[in-house]
């Protein structure tokens, strides 16, 4: 579905904090993107879907950049598991000091 502006539906984050991170995350790598709730004409969408009463919050990219935008979240999502694996080895490290 495109709205007047030319974007796209892209996903639907489970709530507003998730939304944001995710149009943070697109628009970190170039690509126009924005969810629901980003103009006054959405704030009750928004404040329902922080309540848990109105379900998902949609995000919509600029038509010709989904790809882009699939590839963008993949490669956050690769890093994010590649953070949390470093992590891990760090606490095990600390954990088990060697003589």
């Amino acid at each position: 579905m495109t709205d007047d502006e030319g974007f796209v539906e892209f996903t639907r984050a489970k709530n507003g904090f998730e939304a944001k991170l995710i149009v943070s995350i697109l628009q970190e790598a170039g690509i126009p993107a924005h969810g629901e709730g980003d103009s006054l004409q959405d704030e009750f969408a928004m404040a329902q879907a922080l309540m848990n009463t109105g379900g998902q919050v949609k995000v919509h990219v600029a038509a010709g950049r989904v790809e882009d935008a699939k590839k963008a979240l993949a490669d956050a999502r690769e890093a994010g598991e590649d953070l949390e694996a470093r992590f891990d080895e760090l606490q095990k490290s600390e954990d088990d000091p060697q003589p």
